[in-house]
């Protein structure tokens, strides 16, 4: 692969783009700074997916890319196009305390090459490269505008450590979802003037493939004063809110909350085979005579049963198979979905294509990578961490804690944060009854 030729054609297309040149000079001398930083990146964004898929299916037209070409053409590619952006943002910044008053340096957040990495990884999975290219399109583009993100985000960490007044807001693009739906997840983390912590918390730096919403920063000399949503949820927690914000074992007995029964809002519909509702079916019953975990590999050659005892999850091991595209099946003795340690056996084997599970209230939930893509061990405990986050601030303000019990305010932080690392990773999750 001919790295520094293909780099050389980002350049190129970037220099003969007019529209660059206006949104850099905007992004420095313009009214709306972060605004124009968001375009620019992006607009580099995709320039560098279309040069990316341009290089890798001129030298391999089948579609079919192996491992090591993947990653040596997509990592430098993408740092490259992290260094124009992160340049530009931190110009954003700079003129941002200086306006300010403020004598602080801009600080540039570090290259993500882990997301890099798993987009490589994504690329060499596929069997045609062809058949994926806006996919590519949106994840490079979501990685572009994220360093702008990651720039606001590092620099109000620092300025709020230091006791400034920090404000992010971040708007909704009103774009919405492909089918016309409002996109309630971004509506989600969406607001006006909130404390770095606050935003933090709310999810306001996240974004999914495609996402289009606009993040602005401003710093001000004044200590701010704790934020309203900070002094009144946290400081005097009633013993509820000490469950949303410790929960965290995915192991116990919880316990669904009458008003999710049924309810798969936060879901696509479940469309399975009639063969497949039928393993679910079996799945059920054995779980319920067994009373532990059960568990069924779908292969080309037939289905594997999978067991497990009263002390133990199921054990799915997929060593012996000799097969990629499995789906593993099986069913909870709670009422939880899918756990974080389900969801991250698309991280640690390749050979997954499906996570299926079924509760014991007979909820069948369905995991795909949909459209997006598999992260590094480290950067999945990274989104798992700010699920977390976002699923103990979402469970505090949306629910009335005082009318539920411990295990059913446990059911509904893990079920949160678990769909809220779907989501940022772009996966699909479907969701309906057995």
């Amino acid at each position: 692969m001919d790295v520094k030729k293909t780099i050389e054609k980002y350049d190129q297309e970037l220099a003969q783009d007019a529209k660059i040149a206006k949104l850099e000079r905007l992004a420095r001398e313009g009214v709306n700074k972060w605004r124009a930083a968001e375009e620019l990146a992006s607009r580099t964004g995709l320039t560098a997916a279309q040069v990316l898929l341009s290089g890798l299916l001129e030298e391999y037209p089948d579609g079919k890319i192996p491992e090591e070409a993947a990653r040596e053409l997509t990592v430098p590619l993408i740092k490259h196009n992290y260094e124009r952006v992160s340049e530009t943002a931190e110009a954003v910044q700079k003129a941002t305390i200086e306006e300010a008053g403020i004598g602080l340096k801009a600080l540039k957040p570090e290259f993500n090459k882990d997301r890099a990495e798993g987009l490589a990884r994504n690329i060499s999975s596929w069997e045609n490269l062809a058949n994926h290219k806006d996919q590519v399109m949106k994840e490079v583009e979501n990685n572009s505008r994220s360093i702008v993100d990651d720039t606001i985000r590092t620099n109000a960490a620092a300025h709020e450590s230091a006791g400034l007044q920090t404000l992010v807001t971040r708007i909704y693009d009103g774009v919405g979802l492909s089918n016309g739906r409002t996109c309630e997840w971004c509506l989600a983390r969406c607001g006006e003037d909130m404390p770095y912590s606050e935003a933090y918390a709310k999810g306001a730096f996240q974004r999914h493939p495609g996402c289009g919403c606009e993040l602005i920063y401003k710093v001000g000399k004044r200590t701010q004063r704790q934020s309203d949503w900070t002094r009144n949820k946290w400081e005097d927690v009633s013993p509820y809110e000490r469950i949303a914000e410790s929960a965290s074992q995915e192991g116990g007995m919880v316990t669904i909350p009458p008003f999710m029964e049924g309810n798969f809002e936060d879901c696509h519909p479940l469309s399975i085979t009639d063969e497949e509702r039928d393993v679910f079916k079996r799945i059920h019953e054995e779980v319920a005579k067994r009373g532990c975990e059960y568990g069924e590999i779908i292969t080309s050659g037939g289905n594997i049963p999978c067991e497990s005892n009263k002390e133990s999850s199921v054990l799915m091991r997929t060593d012996n198979i000799d097969e990629y595209g499995l789906k593993l099946y099986h069913g909870h003795t709670n009422d939880t979905p899918p756990s974080e340690k389900d969801l991250f056996r698309f991280v640690s084997d390749e050979k997954v294509d499906e996570i299926g599970v079924l509760t014991r209230n007979g909820d069948i939930f369905t995991v795909t990578l949909g459209d997006g893509y598999i992260p590094s061990e480290a950067e999945f405990q990274r989104v798992a961490t700010d699920a977390a986050t976002f699923a103990r601030r979402y469970v505090v303000d949306n629910y009335d804690l005082s009318k539920l019990s411990e295990k059913e305010v446990e059911y509904l932080f893990i079920r949160t944060k678990n769909i809220e690392i779907i989501q940022q990773l772009g996966w699909r999750i479907e969701g309906g009854k057995i």
